[in-house]
């Protein structure tokens, strides 16, 4: 343990494993965060919070370690509550109408589409790679999980992989139906423009938990619309084989 406080990028390097550990002990308590939700959160506190942090530790009070450890605490607790809160009003059109206990196929949901022969030369601006997970996720409507095996990559970067590729796509076929100006913008933002979460939250002068919130957002109401275009067979595979996570 020391004393001593680092510079922003040592402190980074030097206790991503620490603050880690404190999303441990967060998920054992039932505050549960995905993955990218982790690092996200690694690093706003980071920009947001180490200069802070810093300025207020004494070190005649004690180690730093724990005082990182418990201000990270501190931070971590109401966003994971404030993520999850956002994940619930994600919601699929599709178990809505199973929880209602009738069958509905997307027009009958009011869902909006996108030509099916659009998307296609959409997924054709694609990498190999891209377009071919891409592919199996719309029209084989395989899980994260199965993909992230298939292809040797995390779940992590699968979720990465298909948020890019939606974002192209949509650069191609212009602002979809059914998603808000605001979510439009912050899609423009992160692909057109190539900002990161943060810097389109500093743009748009909003937290960067907004931010990831539209993006996801945008990821449920573009699989939405994307396998609402596909025809009638392929939807019913997508429906029947892509809830496996």
């Amino acid at each position: 343990m020391s004393r001593e406080v680092p510079s922003l990028g040592e402190g980074y390097v030097r206790y991503r494993g620490l603050l880690l550990s404190a999303l441990g002990k967060l998920c054992a308590q039932g505050f549960y965060v995905w993955f990218d939700e982790a690092s996200d959160l690694l690093h706003d506190f980071f920009v947001e919070e180490w200069e802070k942090v810093t300025n207020r530790y004494d070190p005649a009070r004690g180690e730093f370690e724990p005082y990182l450890y418990s201000a990270f605490i501190y931070f971590a607790r109401p966003r994971i509550i404030r993520l999850g809160r956002t994940r619930q009003h994600l919601v699929d059109l599709h178990a809505v109408a199973e929880q209602l206990g009738v069958e509905a196929e997307p027009s009958e949901l009011t869902e909006p589409r996108i030509d099916s022969s659009v998307v296609t030369k959409a997924i054709g601006t694609l990498s190999e790679k891209e377009s071919s997970v891409f592919a199996r996720f719309l029209y084989e409507g395989r899980s994260e999980r199965d993909l992230a095996d298939q292809f040797r990559l995390s779940r992590y970067g699968v979720r990465n992989l298909l948020l890019d590729a939606m974002g192209r796509i949509v650069l191609q076929i212009g602002k979809p139906p059914g998603l808000s100006e605001d979510d439009w913008r912050v899609a423009l933002l992160l692909w057109d423009e190539g900002r990161s979460p943060l810097a389109a939250a500093v743009e748009l002068g909003v937290s960067p938990s907004r931010v990831r919130a539209a993006r996801d957002r945008f990821r449920v109401t573009m699989t939405s619309i994307l396998r609402a275009g596909l025809p009638r067979s392929s939807r019913a595979k997508t429906k029947g084989e892509g809830r496996h996570d």
